[in-house]
């Protein structure tokens, strides 16, 4: 009993492929009836050892497909490295080409042994063979690293965002271990507008690499502005998600992507609590914050510190004598006309202690509208925010002349608009 096993009959029944592939000898093998079962066993414990020991796995009779693939692998791996980038400079010899198409000769499953050639190809200048051979490599599984670093490559260089972000989407949903690689490329590829349509169809699915994705995305500010549109057009709900926006609000404002982090704060919070129509959110401190910098976003230094109180007091302002700085501030949106800043402390103010102001500064350009003590329990301030549609009210502590270190507590801040 004999069969042929080679390129010859496996052309048969790979249609194209074959016709992409050099010709290769022909190997016979005669297998006796007598050491089938030895063949079997020897060909289990190649495959067993084709990843392990690929040296090892060749030295079985007949030799496992596969093993071919990763003695060319094994060599080329200094080349190849881990970056997609380089996968375009790799040469392959004639002789690891044979290696491989035996290989494939043998295992008609053996993608790598494809891709290898497809890299033969692409080094002779060949890209059109070459992209048409990793199709097919494609088409034998979708796990191969290999395949789909070399398709990520050929998409970006090609400028088919849809293919390269699929690629790389393919290849972290099958080898999670390639995300530490590919989630920083599928971040900048948010320099491109059209990638926040492709990315939200992508991410809609719920990837296992997306909270990776995220984490990094909040953090490049080169791509803040796309990552903020992005994060708007999904629904998240998770504890995990809800801290992501809220650092996402705050890298956008930090940025200055103020529309954007306006819309982004309207999909998750559904409108300010204190009422659609209030320009100052959480006016009365009433409540703990939820998004700043659209709630008030307090702060605390080792000098002094700023609190909402659960007892009504609204804003607790304590400072060491002499000290002073920002306290708590909020993103406002005005809108233009005549309007009216409106502050109250929650108790008298004593003369000399230290001493609460409120400051208002357009957040586009950073040019100051007025800063106001808070000389009296409680402060109107009328003025017209120009041109300016975003701003930052902030509330800061001055130093006083005595020693008193009693609280300061601002029960109130709103911004009305002046009826003409």
């Amino acid at each position: 009993m004999s069969r042929t096993i080679g390129p010859a009959r496996s052309r048969e029944g790979r249609g194209g492929v074959a016709r992409l592939l050099p010709s290769a000898r022909s190997v016979l093998l005669i297998a006796a009836a007598a050491v089938v079962a030895l063949m079997v066993a020897m060909v289990t414990w190649g495959g067993l050892n084709k990843l392990r020991a690929p040296r090892l796995a060749l030295a079985a009779t007949p030799t496992n497909g596969f093993a071919y693939a990763q003695a060319v692998l094994a060599g080329i791996a200094g080349q190849i490295g881990d970056t997609p980038g380089r996968l375009a400079k790799v040469s392959i010899s004639p002789a690891q080409r044979e290696t491989a198409l035996e290989g494939y000769a043998r295992e008609p499953f053996a993608s790598q042994g494809l891709a290898i050639v497809a890299l033969g190809a692409e080094s002779d200048g060949e890209s059109v063979r070459a992209r048409k051979l990793m199709a097919a490599a494609l088409e034998l599984t979708r796990r191969d690293s290999l395949v789909n670093g070399w398709t990520v490559l050929d998409a970006s260089r090609r400028n088919d965002l849809d293919a390269a972000i699929a690629a790389l989407n393919r290849s972290m949903t099958t080898n999670p271990a390639t995300a530490s690689i590919y989630v920083p490329a599928m971040v900048q590829s948010l320099r491109q507008n059209a990638s926040v349509d492709v990315l939200a169809r992508i991410l809609a699915r719920r990837p296992t690499w997306e909270l990776e994705f995220w984490r990094a995305a909040v953090v490049a500010t080169q791509t803040i502005g796309n990552t903020g549109k992005l994060r708007a057009r999904l629904v998240r709900n998770s504890a995990d998600d809800k801290d992501i926006d809220r650092a996402l609000l705050t890298a956008l404002a930090a940025n200055r992507e103020f529309a954007t982090a306006t819309t982004l704060y309207r999909a998750r919070s559904g409108g300010r609590t204190s009422g659609s129509d209030a320009i100052v959110g959480n006016a009365d401190f009433g409540a703990v914050p939820g998004w700043p910098p659209f709630d008030w976003e307090v702060l605390a230094t080792g000098e002094y510190s700023g609190t909402i109180a659960r007892d009504g007091r609204g804003l607790v302002v304590e400072a060491l004598p002499g000290s002073g700085g920002l306290v708590a501030r909020q993103l406002v949106t005005i809108p233009p006309g005549p309007m009216r800043l409106r502050a109250a402390l929650a108790h008298p103010f004593e003369h000399n202690a230290n001493r609460l102001a409120v400051r208002l500064s357009c957040a586009t350009t950073d040019a100051r509208v007025f800063e106001a003590e808070i000389i009296a329990p409680t402060l109107a301030r009328d003025f017209a925010p120009g041109g300016c549609r975003y701003h930052w009210l902030d509330v800061v502590v001055q130093p006083g002349d005595t020693e008193n270190r009693e609280p300061l507590a601002l029960r109130r801040v709103e911004i009305v608009p002046v009826a003409r």
